[in-house]
């Protein structure tokens, strides 16, 4: 339903993306920075960093559309919310959710950048063995393709 852009679908979607994810890893890293853990003992973790694979209460099966619709939907403080999301991530599953998630944004700056980010061999933001994925994620969407041909041309 939201691949025909059903606006019912999108505002259902942002508003899960909103309240079970955006601000669920706000209050999730105030509790973090107050001493209290958040119950999920299971992975390593240091007090003060955000990893969606604890914060996120959003259904499993949900949470590559609501991260990517809201980055598209959303503004440059939700793509940097998933990319610093994306960084302190250890769970390779959610990592690629994240991943996914940056490459939905409108802004062809954004884009651009995150194809700078993918093509630059020294960075440590984007693994190596991810670097490919950017580039398909990136031309899977219909502005991507453009980008992705001025980029290299």
């Amino acid at each position: 339903m939201c691949t025909l852009r059903d606006s019912r679908c999108i505002n259902a979607i942002l508003n899960i993306y909103r309240r079970q994810f955006v601000d669920s890893c706000t209050d999730f890293i105030t509790t973090e920075n107050n001493g209290n853990n958040s119950g999920s003992a299971s992975l390593p973790h240091k007090p003060g960093r955000k990893m969606a694979s604890q914060c996120s209460k959003i259904p499993v099966p949900f949470r590559t559309l609501a991260y990517c619709e809201g980055v598209h939907y959303g503004t440059e403080q939700d793509w940097n919310l998933i990319l610093e999301l994306f960084r302190n991530e250890i769970v390779q599953v959610e990592k690629e959710r994240l991943l996914v998630a940056l490459a939905c944004s409108r802004d062809t700056h954004t884009l651009k950048m995150l194809l700078t980010m993918a093509s630059d061999v020294n960075s440590t933001i984007i693994r190596l063995q991810d670097k490919p994925s950017v580039f398909t994620h990136v031309g899977s969407r219909i502005i991507g393709k453009k980008i992705i041909l001025d980029f290299f041309y």
